[in-house]
């Protein structure tokens, strides 16, 4: 690699910040998308618990 390849540290976190901050949008962006189906997640994820409780009832 020769030397005129090399970028300064500036440039780095420059990029660093533009990938950290698509990142968070992206996070941001399908956790609203998903609140919407919060409650249907819930049910689908819980149901194998709420019946494995039942059944240790009987």
């Amino acid at each position: 690699m020769a030397v005129e390849d090399t970028q300064p540290l500036i440039t780095h976190l420059i990029e660093l910040r533009k990938r950290l901050l698509n990142c968070i949008v992206a996070v941001l962006l399908i956790f609203l998308a998903l609140v919407y189906f919060a409650n249907d997640i819930y049910h689908l994820v819980a149901a194998p618990l709420i019946k494995q409780m039942h059944k240790g009832r009987q």
